[in-house]
């Protein structure tokens, strides 16, 4: 006999199971101070991203003290899918957790900031930069994830360039339309092509 709503039912413990599953790992590893490992509380959830850069679906872990401290890590990925090794990756270290027991806040020094995505030419490498709609200069990358003091929090960008005639500019995008290698002058330092986030 069909029953409605029992397939959403058997999701739902399925999904509880899974939050238990991963809670049980972060028990064991959390630090091995007995009195915080008592006093720490785990919860786990899955949320929905919105960001089209991100996973569909995020696992956020929370932990929680009696002293008021808290502090969360997030996976990329459902809750099923998470491993032994993704958590033990993402897991904060144990000063970390140790603040958030003792109720000191951790801002600015966690989460860690995201590694930036590879770019495509190393520091040294000859290029030719788009200077105009159909203008482009020879120049040498000097620099990676270039920022100046009055750009945003977090707004990078991929080179600083030296051009030939003395100038220093910057490529805002890692892409053939912005910055490509130059073919007249023979490469000095190993160019391998990367598949970026910035690339086409």
């Amino acid at each position: 006999m069909f029953m409605p709503g029992r397939n959403a039912e058997e999701e739902r413990q399925a999904l509880q199971k899974e939050y238990r599953r991963v809670e049980s790992i972060c028990l064991e590893l959390l630090p091995a101070d007995p009195t915080l490992r008592e006093a720490c509380t785990i919860s786990v959830q899955e949320v929905q991203c919105g960001d089209p850069d991100c996973a569909p679906i995020d696992t956020i872990v929370t932990m929680m003290f009696p002293s008021g401290g808290q502090g969360f890590f997030s996976l990329p990925m459902e809750c099923k899918e998470a491993t032994l090794e993704h958590l033990e990756k993402a897991f904060p270290p144990p000063e970390i957790v140790t603040k958030w027991f003792e109720g000191i806040d951790t801002e600015g020094e966690w989460p860690p900031e995201p590694e930036p995505p590879a770019l495509r030419f190393p520091v040294g490498a000859f290029v030719l930069c788009r200077v105009g709609p159909t203008d482009w200069a020879p120049g040498t990358v000097i620099q990676h994830w270039y920022r100046e003091a009055n750009w945003q929090p977090g707004m990078f960008a991929p080179y600083k360039i030296r051009l030939e005639d003395g100038r220093d500019i910057f490529a805002p995008q890692d892409m053939d339309p912005v910055i490509r290698l130059n073919p007249n002058k023979p490469q000095q330092v190993q160019v391998d092509p990367v598949e970026t986030l910035w690339s086409e």
